[in-house]
């Protein structure tokens, strides 16, 4: 079930509810109507709704069943956002109870409202399903394992919705789950990450597959695939709780380094854009590995993250691929919208910090860097571990079972999973990820 604005609202305010579905929509945010008439289900459908919106005039301020409504949705702890379409005696005992909550105005002729309302609405809907990338300028510092170990220890102990997205057209990510063979049908078939940039195989079979044309790229937009049409299912959803899928990576994505079609790629960049919204109303968090290297896809990474988690290694070579990413950060978009930047230790030895991840978490790199290093770093590291960069399982039916945090073998099983745990509590409170499946 994807996640949605609840609107509720009498059959007399219907214009000023379609108004808002139609922002909602154009922002690729689903909405449930739910009229006064049509009391049943409203608890089952707030399950699936990050807010709500409450459309109130003179009439319905007089309706017992808008108040019953009002009553549930309050009680459910949903965001209430209050859309007042005409003016009230302050003295009303309903208004008063209304007051406590975001209230707007559409005030007959303003055309404000909507878009107020929308932006409130979207900055919950992102806190709704954050989307990080994996990000560093300098290779291997455990960008993958950060994607894989880290992020599945963090869907296993928040039992929620993680989706894995492969923007690095060498794939790791997804070798570390998939075996070769499947990979290659599934990019045959488009059943892969560049049916995120152009139609395909699986937008119609009168497509030709944009992974053959490296010169060409298609000029059209499209409505994005549903994602459980492209993502490959991580865990077994019988005996595990929540989802951890992946949208497999392939090298042909590297085309698009390489192409000089400005207004191909702006609408290829469209479409991903599009596709990741639309990805966000059924999953509680996204995650997207990158390539090490500044190009489009860095550029796509970067403009739809929230947050950069920025892996490291206790060395000076590591550092500087932050500073490099900190630096291309500094010139993309405006700065209120800018991904938030956290640094994470990788592969170090809990016991015995080395001096010079003792001398970045003191801060004595941050006037070389030009910015707060020291800030932005994760108390807690990931533990260098022989579990986390091999598989210890490759069953090809249980994927879920390469994850330390699920089945790993040998000595120190029980640190290394407690460190796990400790990194997946910090990065979720950080992120502000839902703490159970809905």
């Amino acid at each position: 079930m994807m996640r949605q604005v609840l609107l509720a609202y009498d059959s007399d305010e219907a214009d000023e509810a379609l108004i808002i579905h139609e922002k909602l929509r154009h922002a690729q945010i689903a909405t449930h109507h739910l009229e006064t008439e049509d009391a049943i289900g409203l608890k089952q459908a707030l399950e699936f709704a990050f807010c709500a919106v409450l459309i109130v005039s003179r009439k319905s301020l007089r309706s017992r069943r808008l108040q019953a409504q009002f009553k549930v949705i309050e009680s459910s702890g949903t965001p209430l956002f209050v859309i007042l379409t005409e003016d009230f005696k302050s003295g009303a005992t309903f208004y008063k109870a209304l007051a406590k909550h975001s209230v707007l105005r559409t005030g007959g002729q303003n055309e404000v409202w909507p878009d107020a309302l929308l932006d409130q609405v979207r900055t919950l809907h992102e806190r709704a399903c954050p989307v990080v990338s994996i990000m560093n300028f300098k290779g291997g510092v455990g960008k993958t394992t950060v994607s894989a170990q880290v992020m599945g220890a963090l869907q296993k102990q928040y039992r929620n919705r993680v989706l894995l997205v492969d923007l690095d057209p060498q794939y790791n990510l997804t070798q570390f789950f998939i075996p070769f063979e499947t990979i290659d049908r599934a990019s045959l078939a488009d059943q892969s990450i560049i049916s995120l940039f152009e139609p395909g195989l699986l937008h119609s079979e009168q497509n030709p597959s944009p992974g053959e044309a490296w010169d060409d790229i298609s000029r059209k937009l499209f409505i994005p695939l549903e994602p459980f049409k492209l993502a490959n299912p991580i865990l077994d959803t019988e005996e595990l709780p929540g989802r951890l899928d992946i949208i497999a990576g392939q090298f042909e994505i590297s085309k698009y380094a390489f192409a000089s079609d400005e207004e191909g790629l702006e609408l290829a960049a469209e479409n991903f854009c599009a596709s990741i919204e639309r990805y966000r109303r059924h999953y509680d968090l996204i995650v997207i590995d990158t390539n090490p290297t500044a190009t489009f896809l860095t550029r796509l990474a970067l403009s739809n993250a929230n947050h950069i988690i920025a892996p490291v290694r206790a060395d000076a070579f590591s550092l500087r691929g932050v500073q490099l990413l900190s630096r291309l950060m500094m010139t993309s978009g405006e700065a209120d919208n800018r991904a938030d930047l956290h640094i994470l230790f990788n592969g170090v030895r809990p016991s015995e910090p080395t001096q010079f991840e003792t001398d970045v978490r003191d801060g004595l790199f941050d006037k070389g860097a030009g910015m707060e290093l020291s800030k932005r770093i994760f108390e807690s590291a990931v533990p260098r571990s022989q579990n986390l960069v091999a598989a210890v399982d490759r069953d090809e039916a249980r994927p879920w079972r390469r994850l330390a945090a699920h089945y790993a073998r040998g000595g120190g099983v029980g640190q290394l999973r407690r460190s796990l745990e400790a990194v997946s509590t910090e990065i979720g409170s950080t992120i502000g990820l839902s703490s159970a499946t809905r």
